[in-house]
């Protein structure tokens, strides 16, 4: 007898993805440099993705992938429990700011870059 157990791991977290609004990818130029704006360091972890933290700190804040073009998309997300309010308010503040900036640095005259905040499963916290 063969017995299969399944199960689902609820993903709770938050996601800022930000797309022009002519479908072009963003290039990775004017993320940095949006991200640079605010003082955050990007530390590349493979060709899609990166994480996002404080210079000088080891801990990172957050990631950014690449992986699904034209979109990038700033995220933090954790498995079967949910970030606690301490955490999100230590880095969704900075993830907001990010992406308004990023915004700004990728926009141009003729396009313009439209930034999307999801909840996954995780309250806000008032946020």
């Amino acid at each position: 007898m063969i017995a299969v157990l399944s199960g689902c791991d609820t993903l709770h977290g938050v996601h800022f993805e930000l797309a022009s609004d002519t479908k072009l990818a963003l290039p990775h130029e004017c993320v940095e440099e949006g991200l640079r704006k605010v003082g955050l360091e990007l530390v590349p972890t493979s060709p899609t993705q990166a994480v996002i933290r404080e210079p000088g700190e080891d801990r990172y804040m957050f990631f950014v992938s690449y992986a699904v073009p034209p979109k990038v998309e700033f995220y933090a997300q954790i498995m079967h429990a949910p970030f606690s309010c301490k955490e999100l308010q230590r880095f969704v503040p900075r993830m907001r700011a990010a992406a308004k900036s990023t915004q700004e640095a990728c926009s141009l005259p003729a396009s313009r870059v439209i930034v999307a905040e999801t909840w996954m499963s995780q309250k806000s916290c008032g946020l």
